[in-house]
């Protein structure tokens, strides 16, 4: 298991994100609105001559309050970043050792959650510049030309759109603070253990109705700054673990001060990697949401909380915690709806089988695309200077190909015998290999997340073996409560084979 201990690594990381904010993004902003404002006005200046139109009166103050506003956020979140990097070192000076302690609201238990006013502030200005700028645009096209080409009118209407999505999002955002305003995180576990348990309770300003369903999301994440080739750069986020626990109105208490507290409580496998980014820079950090869907906008509410490698992550107390979890998993029994098949061995022990056409839909599209390239492919015309062409749609062809035959074909098995043999098997189309391992040689069972969305991560289960050795199972099991089962499943084999060979060793 990764596990980075360099406490001074991650200090100075952390030193660098909050004093991120220099003057030269300030100056960058002044000659983005002079570049931008120049030529508008130029162009305003044609159809106004020495007395502006309305709507480009319109635009100049939008724009102009706009910028105002942007500008005065930056020179603030530069003071404000300046102050937060000299508290921060206080707190790592005071705690050198204990990095969950090196932000005030962690060291103390309360949390507040991110979903603040400041986003729906911030998207509102982009949506006020970005539909100004549009604005004048359209009005300049259809006041200028006698008749405005259907081309530029599409292009139009485009920008249009996405200028309504963007305030429809900041105005969502808006009302949902409103409504719900700031939630609170009170942990009881300071920090979330890794092995152990993350335990506390949210303060919600909700209603807690009978039968509203509640979802508390738990995500292990990483985040990577990768550089363009252009230039710039654009951050990665990558999922590494997550775990959904539903709860229901009537599971949540009421506060003395109104609204509702959810509880939270899971326990962390031992296997998952402890935080590294504390303040949002590169590097692995832990993220808690809850969601509710009630009338109007749904309550969300996301917290970046503390997970660590401490004593007791190896204690024994943490090992009974990963016994109970595994245990209330088997006993909650398999959920309804099964991609894999379950079933006995002729030896008496266990097979879990995931059979073909289990991703229909997506190998088909992918196949089509595949098909798309090879007939660009075909109809591309035989000339010099197009063999880069070729390449590329080749490349993509197979890629689209190979990944579509094995959503569409593939198929896997984990056989568990009763002496401790584990059978591994990974084919498509009939074609692959099988692989016996010894129970001692399996070192690490663990959930995998292949990709995720908002709303569904699709899963794969991948066993460790003490040589280093990874064996992806079950390609893209799309339900949590199914990866989770299996998971569990294998891991009480294990441990009973460990108990078994303990006891003769003894």
């Amino acid at each position: 298991m990764k596990r980075i201990d360099s406490a001074e690594h991650a200090h100075h990381s952390t030193a660098r994100r909050l004093c991120g904010l220099r003057i030269s993004q300030l100056l960058s902003v002044f000659l983005a609105g002079f570049c931008v404002t120049i030529p508008l006005q130029a162009l305003g200046g044609q159809r106004a001559s020495n007395s502006p139109t309305w709507p480009y009166a319109v635009f100049s103050f939008l724009w102009m309050a706009s910028f105002v506003a942007v500008v005065s956020s930056i020179v603030f979140a530069i003071r404000k970043a300046r102050q937060a990097a000299k508290e921060h070192a206080r707190y790592v000076a005071e705690n050198p050792g204990e990095r969950w302690k090196w932000r005030p609201d962690w060291a103390e238990g309360r949390i507040d959650s991110t979903s603040t006013k400041t986003g729906g502030i911030a998207l509102l200005v982009f949506a006020a510049i970005w539909n100004s700028m549009v604005f004048l645009f359209v009005y300049l096209a259809f006041s200028q030309m006698p008749k405005v080409p259907w081309p530029l009118v599409m292009v139009l209407a485009l920008f249009v759109a996405v200028g309504v999505g963007i305030a429809t999002s900041a105005l969502i955002l808006l009302l949902r603070w409103r409504r719900y305003g700031t939630s609170v995180l009170e942990l009881e576990t300071r920090p979330g253990v890794i092995g152990g348990r993350l335990a506390g309770r949210v303060w919600a300003r909700i209603r807690p109705e009978p039968g509203v369903q509640i979802s508390v999301q738990l995500k292990c994440l990483e985040q990577r700054t990768r550089q363009r080739s252009k230039g710039g750069s654009e951050k990665d986020v990558s999922v590494l673990w997550t775990e959904t626990r539903t709860l229901r109105g009537e599971d949540l208490s009421l506060a003395p001060d109104g609204g509702a507290f959810v509880p939270i409580d899971f326990v962390i496998p031992p296997e998952c990697q402890e935080t590294t980014s504390i303040y949002g820079d590169d590097g692995i950090y832990w993220e808690l949401e809850v969601r509710a869907k009630l009338p109007g906008p749904d309550y969300v509410a996301t917290f970046r909380v503390p997970v660590f490698v401490t004593e007791e992550s190896d204690s024994p107390h943490a090992q009974q915690l990963q016994e109970k979890e595994r245990r209330r998993t088997l006993a909650a029994g398999p959920p309804p709806k099964l991609s894999a098949r379950i079933s006995p061995t002729a030896t008496g022990g266990r097979e879990i089988f995931w059979p073909p056409f289990r991703h229909v839909v997506g190998g088909a599209i992918l196949l089509v695309l595949a098909a798309v390239c090879g007939l660009g492919i075909y109809a591309m015309p035989m000339k010099g200077g197009v063999w880069i062409a070729y390449i590329f749609l080749g490349l993509f062809g197979t890629l689209f190909g190979v990944a579509g035959m094995n959503a569409m074909f593939g198929s896997s098995r984990l056989q568990l015998e009763p002496e401790g043999t584990l059978i591994v098997e990974r084919k498509m189309l009939g074609l692959g290999r099988t692989r016996k391992y010894n129970a001692a040689d399996i070192a690490v069972v663990e959930r995998i997340v292949g990709s995720s969305t908002n709303q569904t991560s699709y899963f794969y289960l991948q066993l460790r073996t003490r040589a280093g050795e990874k064996l992806l199972l079950g390609s893209g099991m799309e339900s949590e409560a199914e990866i989770a089962y299996l998971e569990a499943m294998v891991e009480d084999w294990l441990a009973q084979y460990q108990r078994r060979a303990s006891y003769w060793s003894s």
